[in-house]
């Protein structure tokens, strides 16, 4: 039984690096093939290539486009019936998007903190009018209470002084 190979075609010379390969790879050998810079304008030259490199290829071999363009809807199509594999197209990785996508991360996380942030303070900034509000209702009942009081008192004196005043009247009219 052959061995089981991974091979790389770097396009867009995809007819010479497909020779290449054919001089060291042995028949039925190639399980995985990577195209790379794959483009519309090499289309043709890769299907070339992979017609050529179709008996290197193992039954269930995959051949996987990378490529950072839009290919025509029926390329993977024409490249698997030219390759006699499954063809798979995929958009490159780079590492500016991890850079972008760790970017967009910390400032979710950012906004996510400023928020709570903001929340906090206006749930200080509450606390403290209900607190406020709770001191001038306080305030309101102390001075109510305070003038209840001073009117009782007002009262209590008044009355005292029309007793008194009744009183004495009383008794001078009896000594009289």
């Amino acid at each position: 039984m052959s061995s089981r190979i991974e091979v790389e075609l770097q396009g867009p010379q995809f007819v010479q690096s497909a020779v290449e390969i054919s001089k060291t790879a042995s028949l039925g050998s190639i399980s995985r093939l990577n195209a790379r810079n794959v483009t519309s304008d090499s289309l043709s030259a890769l299907k070339t290539a992979l017609s050529n490199l179709k008996a290197y290829f193992t039954k269930d071999a995959q051949v996987m486009l990378t490529t950072s363009q839009d290919l025509p809807s029926n390329a993977t199509a024409d490249l698997s019936s030219a390759s006699g594999v499954t063809v798979m197209c995929t958009k490159p990785v780079s590492e500016g998007w991890w850079n972008s996508m760790q970017a967009q991360n910390a400032a979710e996380m950012q906004m996510q903190v400023s928020d709570q942030q903001q929340s906090q303070t206006i749930g200080a900034q509450m606390a403290a009018d209900a607190k406020k509000g709770q001191m001038e209702r306080w305030k309101i009942m102390q001075d109510t209470h305070v003038k209840i009081s001073e009117m009782h008192r007002e009262t209590y004196i008044n009355r005292r002084k029309s007793a008194q005043k009744v009183h004495d009247k009383f008794s001078k009219f009896l000594k009289d």
